[in-house]
């Protein structure tokens, strides 16, 4: 009897640590998605500053040369997404 209280130990043992493993990869899964999201959102942050720049950029030379503003306006009014 005490050996089967003993391979009893050994097996819920294993399986508890199996069990931990298995919630250490999802959580480290989870974390690597979520940084990844991260990454992804400063990356489109950083190209729509970008365009925006150009946009502005476009904006000021046809208002430098002497462009009439009704057709800059609709230049102005869009919006980058």
């Amino acid at each position: 009897m005490n050996n089967f209280l003993f391979f009893d130990y050994i097996i819920s043992f294993l399986f508890r640590r199996q069990i931990k493993e298995k919630e250490e990869l999802s959580n480290q899964l989870k974390r690597e998605t979520l940084e990844d999201g991260r990454i992804l959102k400063q990356k489109q942050e950083s190209e729509l500053k970008r365009l925006e720049k150009i946009k502005e950029s476009k904006i000021n030379h046809l208002k430098n040369l002497e462009i009439n503003s009704k057709y800059i306006s609709d230049l102005e009014k869009y919006k980058i997404k």
